[in-house]
């Protein structure tokens, strides 16, 4: 659990540290150590439920869902603790997509390693449970970079938490200065959520 929810969130502060928007970035600390609870709760919820015996790819489903909305949160969270003025404003298509990525993906990682635990050769075993670890990572990862298509952050926005100046060194491709619109790219003036 635990582990789950700090690798989560590393991975979220990471990749917020190469974001460069043209402004400095900073997190608030309470909102960035709250953000790691909802996936490592919803990790512990799944993994207790999944070991139990006869686990179904019913009750994976139903997993997946927590899972999934763990995930989800945890993300926001993390967008939370980076507070811009004037604030973010989510476009619900892409957003929508977030969180539809984060629940698909989930569902169908847990039921690949219920399916896992089911196969008799050890080999196959191995092999389905490395695919669910793979397709959980690519789900974070394509929550991650949905919802940042879904945020639109201002020309000349400040971040609230940003203490000493200081700039990210790594621009993140298609993310670098002005407004960060649906897909990625720069959006003219203006603050119209789609």
């Amino acid at each position: 659990g635990p582990a789950r929810g700090s690798g989560r969130s590393a991975m979220h502060v990471l990749a917020e540290l190469a974001l460069d928007i043209g402004t400095h970035l900073g997190y608030d600390l309470w909102l960035a150590v709250v953000s790691l609870l909802p996936v490592a709760i919803a990790a512990k919820i799944v993994a207790r439920w999944l070991t139990r015996p006869r686990a179904t790819p019913v009750r994976a489903i139903y997993c997946g869902l927590i899972l999934g909305a763990g995930i989800a949160a945890t993300h926001f969270f993390g967008y939370a603790a980076m507070p811009m003025d004037p604030p973010i404003v989510w476009h619900k298509g892409p957003l929508a997509l977030a969180l539809a990525c984060a629940m698909v993906g989930s569902i169908v990682a847990l039921i690949t390693i219920v399916r896992a635990g089911r196969e008799r050769r050890r080999q196959h075993r191995v092999a389905m449970r490395w695919i669910a670890s793979g397709l959980v990572g690519c789900t974070i990862a394509g929550v991650h970079y949905l919802a940042m298509a879904a945020a639109e952050i201002a020309p000349r926005a400040r971040c609230l938490t940003a203490g000493a100046p200081r700039r990210a060194r790594v621009p993140s491709a298609g993310l670098c200065g002005g407004r960060v619109g649906p897909g990625g790219r720069s959006s003219g003036s203006g603050s119209v959520t789609r």
